[in-house]
């Protein structure tokens, strides 16, 4: 099936309906990417405090992914999309207005609760409305949108900090994760099947999350998404905009210019990503994106010139948007019946473990022995849990028609 604008698809266009609000919840993360750890800074507060702030995010993200996919099965995706850009636009306004770096923390906290309730049911939507067949390519329009937001918040965000100071960028939230609540409201109809509840059974067995992390090639594909988000919140968002301020002497506005780069570059892999997933296999874009993510982590370890800091940075990016919709892809092939949302969100859940566990780690690593050797953690890190991948998760798209994956989650 061709998929694109042109073949006016229903499928596709509810996904792309789907997109314009995710793009708008997104566009609020990217305005307070490259201000987060100055913003965090102005309280006075060490380095792994700032990693200690953005693994609060992640730590309300973790402690609402399952939650958020249980909603999912319950009440339908729609309803949590809208509480999710609800509970943003609070967060938003709170962090604009703290007072101390502790009510700043609460606030981000927030913004996690909301993050996971819409990204959660977002994630479960795709998997709804899309078949093994189109699945990496609807994940890929999906996670386009995602990273539209990405892309084009941080430019703006450094403006505007640079204009009217680090706490703007945090009232923007509210605008732009209002404006997508008012959109799912509008035009994102239900897409949980009302026959099964779209996996909600699944969620209530007391053994289903049990039979998930029993899965090996669940546990495989979850490590990847740790490893992704180990190093989003560890080095893109705890430690990058520290390193191009001192090292390179870098504004908020080039920091912007930085980190909207990245996602640019994000942006620009993930098709490519989706399309190789489904003419080639999940495993085709997955190892190959997550190889490019470690170069560019080694790279970063290096301590060099602009040039080899540029180019590790948008290595980061287009790695990541060459395994994301790949993976998301793998564990909705891999998820038993009645086990769909909660699949995506044990799998969400365990990927906002490396969100969390990143940015003190990293943070504290670094105030201790240095920058460039918590990088080369991470960059072994994330060659190990590569080639556990690469050598021991089977393929998940090749398989004999009209049968499930071997090893298929929740068995």
């Amino acid at each position: 099936m061709k998929v694109g604008p042109a073949s006016f698809d229903p499928t596709f266009l509810r996904v792309v309906g789907l997109g314009v609000a995710t793009a708008l919840m997104t566009l609020s993360h990217g305005i307070v990417s490259p201000v987060l750890p100055l913003y965090a800074q102005s309280f006075g507060v060490s380095l792994s405090l700032v990693g200690l702030l953005v693994a609060g995010f992640g730590m309300a993200r973790l402690l609402a992914n399952l939650p958020a996919g249980i909603l999912a099965g319950q009440l339908g995706r729609r309803r949590v999309l809208f509480l999710g850009a609800v509970v943003s636009t609070l967060g938003g306004v709170l962090s604009g207005l703290a007072g101390s770096f502790e009510h700043l923390v609460v606030a981000r906290m927030l913004n996690g609760v909301g993050s996971a309730l819409f990204i959660t049911s977002a994630l479960t939507y795709v998997a709804d409305v899309s078949t093994p067949a189109t699945r990496g390519r609807y994940m890929s329009v999906y996670q386009s949108c995602f990273l539209l937001g990405i892309t084009l918040g941080p430019v703006p965000g450094g403006f505007l900090a640079d204009l009217f100071g680090l706490r703007a960028p945090f009232f923007a939230i509210g605008l732009a994760s209002g404006a997508a609540a008012l959109w799912v409201t509008l035009y994102v109809p239900e897409s949980r099947p009302p026959a099964t509840g779209g996996g909600s059974a699944g969620a209530g067995r007391g053994g289903g999350i049990g039979r998930l992390l029993r899965n090996r090639n669940f546990v495989l594909v979850s490590l990847i998404a740790f490893g992704v988000f180990f190093t989003r919140g560890g080095v893109q968002q705890t430690l990058l905009p520290v390193i191009g301020r001192d090292r390179f002497g870098l504004s908020p506005s080039q920091l912007g210019i930085l980190f909207g780069s990245i996602a640019a570059m994000n942006l620009l892999t993930i098709p490519v990503g989706g399309l190789i997933s489904d003419r080639l296999g999940r495993k085709a874009s997955v190892v190959p994106g997550s190889l490019l993510d470690t170069l560019g982590l080694f790279l970063l370890s290096i301590e060099g010139s602009p040039a080899q800091f540029w180019a590790g940075s948008l290595l980061l990016g287009l790695g990541s948007g060459l395994s994301g919709p790949a993976s998301a892809a793998y564990v909705s092939d891999i998820a038993a019946a009645g086990l769909l949302s909660l699949a995506l969100a044990l799998y969400r859940t365990l990927a906002d473990v490396g969100l969390v566990a990143g940015p003190p780690l990293l943070g504290g690593l670094s105030d201790l022995v240095g920058v460039e050797v918590a990088l080369l953690a991470a960059t072994a890190f994330r060659a190990l849990g590569t080639a556990a991948f690469g050598l021991l998760a089977v393929e998940s798209l090749r398989r004999p028609a009209g049968k499930r994956p071997a090893g298929e989650a929740g068995q």
